[in-house]
């Protein structure tokens, strides 16, 4: 049986399953969300604006083709590396966003957010740079999330995340 990893998945939103339909909610609002989310020191914010593992089962029933007669098995296989590995990764990413902003003086709770940079367009099919821009004391800061996609009309953001 084939092994199917996160990536795998968000490579699959290349294969056209996207929806093009207008978003119901902007970059701009899930930036302030992920801005919202990191004031308050809240993994669990974060975590909701990222994928579920039943949106990941939708996109794996999608290109079922592609796993030929062990969809099931490989939707269970998923399960399990997504709370050993995603989960995580996740947490840990989040921590250390936090970690390396109080390394450089920020304080988290007077944080705000402040535009969008690099957010590609609505009708994208392939993940993107999501470059989330916020503010604290005057100075600037920029988060960058890796592959940030649009599923179901909404925008969710990965576990790559970064400070810089």
């Amino acid at each position: 049986m084939k092994s199917f990893t996160i990536l795998t998945l968000f490579s699959m939103l290349s294969t056209g399953f996207q929806n093009n339909v207008s978003l119901t909610n902007a970059p701009e609002e899930t930036g302030s969300s992920v801005i919202s989310a990191l004031k308050k020191n809240s993994i669990e914010e974060y975590s909701s604006l990222l994928p579920t593992l039943s949106e990941f089962h939708q996109i794996m029933d999608a290109n079922g083709r592609l796993y030929g007669g062990s969809l099931t098995e490989a939707k269970r296989e998923f399960a399990i590396q997504y709370e050993r590995e995603f989960i995580p990764s996740v947490n840990a990413a989040f921590k250390s966003v936090i970690a390396e902003g109080n390394k450089r003086g920020i304080n988290w709770h007077n944080i705000e957010f402040v535009r969008i940079e690099n957010a590609g367009s609505s009708d994208q099919e392939h993940p993107v740079q999501l470059d989330i821009v916020f503010r604290e004391k005057g100075k600037e800061y920029t988060l960058r999330i890796e592959n940030a996609f649009i599923w179901h009309d909404q925008w969710r953001v990965t576990q790559f995340i970064t400070l810089r």
